[in-house]
């Protein structure tokens, strides 16, 4: 009677693990942490919220209140970005922190241009009866495309036989302009670490005059009281800035932050009433949003890792192959589609494009990074 096998042991081991409260910096230790969970689930996210524009037009969006979820979910990654990127600016030298980076974003969106190019769109020109190979080379063709976008400054500009084809025309694969910014923040990054080590009191001022620096443009810029071009870029991507700076941070006070699933759990309830509620202020709106937002998040992430991990971090790839893979899929079988099962089928043809990224593209630029290392 007193013994009920491994299994039940098992299940209490895990149970335990998942409610068991752990400090940030355990968290981001743990070889079993959720944190690739939850990147995983903020670009399935990002799927979700595409779903309704991709097949039914720019003006079609899911909100729920002033919560978009495409860009919360773009928020959210920069507040993880902010964090793992500060703990990596603190361990290695700035020349190599700079190469792991780009060696991290670059061959994944690189491989997923080529695929695009050379694949994905062939195989959808074949499908729709559209010659490809005589545009490839044109002004608006694919390789002028993949030329243009080498960089991660990415410009949208328009294929030629698919012009009037896609639902969505205002960009090709829509996902990828936040790639940019997150580039440039490797370099704020960079400062406010180098910030965070001065000694005494005088790295708190120096942020603080940072952080102001940040966050006002964007509190200005969301109550329309300055636009560009002053503020040079639009609002969305300084406030971009403001949650990586959120997840620098973090990582700053790691070791005093605990994280457990009740206290998440309310954080994410009550910024999900705050929504429905809609009564907030924007701007106030946004400043709660800045601090229950992440912390749900974390909490979220260390519940999941109690439960077990995935073999990879799969959510870049899924992010930068959807796009234009629910493009594709809106021009074949859009008028057949709902959106519900349209998110379906694009998770379906992504989630296998997401994997193949990591195992065969993300994982050994990330090996080849730690080789440069130890030379």
């Amino acid at each position: 009677m007193g013994d009920h096998g491994p299994l039940p042991t098992l299940s209490r081991m895990t149970l335990a693990r998942f409610w068991r409260p752990v400090s940030l910096e355990q968290l981001l230790r743990d070889r079993c942490s959720g944190l690739s969970d939850v990147r995983l689930l903020l670009a399935v996210l990002v799927v979700f919220s595409h779903s309704w524009p991709l097949l039914l037009g720019p003006e079609a969006e899911v909100r729920l209140g002033p919560l978009q979820p495409g860009a919360m979910a773009v928020r959210a990654f920069m507040v993880l970005s902010g964090l793992l990127v500060a703990r990596s600016a603190r361990r290695h030298p700035p020349l190599s922190f700079l190469r792991r980076r780009l060696l991290r974003l670059y061959p994944g969106v690189l491989v997923a241009q080529l695929v695009t190019v050379l694949l994905i769109l062939p195989l959808f020109a074949w499908a729709v009866r559209v010659p490809y190979l005589p545009s490839l080379g044109g002004d608006r063709g694919g390789l002028r495309y993949l030329l243009a976008n080498l960089s991660l400054l990415v410009k949208q500009s328009a294929l030629l036989p698919f012009t009037d084809l896609f639902p969505y025309k205002g960009a090709f694969n829509g996902s990828l302009w936040t790639l940019w910014p997150e580039a440039c923040g490797y370099g704020l990054v960079l400062l406010f670490v180098g910030l965070l080590a001065l000694p005494g009191r005088a790295w708190l001022v120096s942020l603080a005059v940072l952080f102001v620096a940040t966050a006002v443009p964007a509190v200005l810029g969301l109550l329309s009281l300055v636009a560009p071009p002053f503020l040079l870029v639009d609002g969305l991507t300084i406030w971009l800035g403001v949650y990586l700076v959120v997840g620098v941070l973090l990582a700053r006070w790691a070791p005093r932050i605990p994280l457990a699933p009740l206290p998440g759990l309310l954080a994410g309830l009550v910024l999900l009433l705050l929504a429905l509620w809609g009564g907030l202020p924007q701007v106030l709106f946004e400043a709660v949003s800045l601090v229950l937002g992440p912390y749900g998040l974390l909490c979220l992430a260390q519940g999941l890792g109690g439960l077990g991990r995935l073999p990879g971090d799969f959510s870049y790839g899924v992010y930068v192959y959807a796009f234009p893979c629910q493009q594709m899929l809106a021009a074949l079988l859009g008028k057949h589609l709902q959106p519900w099962s349209f998110f379906g089928l694009s998770l379906l043809l992504v989630l296998p494009l997401g994997v193949a990224s990591w195992f065969w593209v993300e994982r050994p630029a990330l090996a080849w990074a730690s080789r440069l290392d130890q030379r």
